[in-house]
């Protein structure tokens, strides 16, 4: 088992905020879920790199969440890290890059369709059921 080192004045003491930190952290988790959806499911490149830059966004509060309530210090570096680079840097950059190469920003629909959707979507729900015997381990 890996343990975080918690720094001396950690919320983590409090199980109120752990728990509330643990809500959030699934909550964002979830919204990240949603986000890759609307990647998967994006007919225009640009409405993919905003879902793309919101994913990264999730992705960072979750950091910051955990380092809240850890109180690691480097995870608020990391969560600092992927908000400026993943989520406002690299979208620019990308957009910047789109306009650039005159990319016709409409995605070519693939001969599956509306398929890996649909795949994606029972590759979550397998992982649910594949998983949900683990959930004694959250009691415990």
């Amino acid at each position: 088992m890996i343990t975080l080192p918690l720094a001396e004045a950690s919320s983590l003491a409090d199980p109120a905020a752990l728990a509330a930190a643990t809500r959030a952290v699934n909550l964002l988790g979830a919204l990240m879920l949603v986000s890759a959806f609307f990647i998967l499911a994006a007919k225009r490149l640009d409405h993919a790199i905003y879902a793309s830059a919101a994913q990264s966004v999730l992705l960072a509060l979750a950091g910051a969440f955990l380092a809240d309530a850890t109180g690691v210090r480097h995870l608020w570096v990391i969560a600092a890290i992927t908000f400026v680079l993943k989520g406002l840097i690299l979208p620019r950059l990308l957009k910047f890059i789109v306009a650039r190469l005159r990319v016709d920003p409409a995605i070519e629909p693939t001969p599956l369709g509306r398929a890996p959707l649909f795949l994606a979507t029972a590759m979550v729900l397998l992982a649910f059921h594949v998983t949900e015997p683990l959930s004694w381990l959250k009691q415990a």
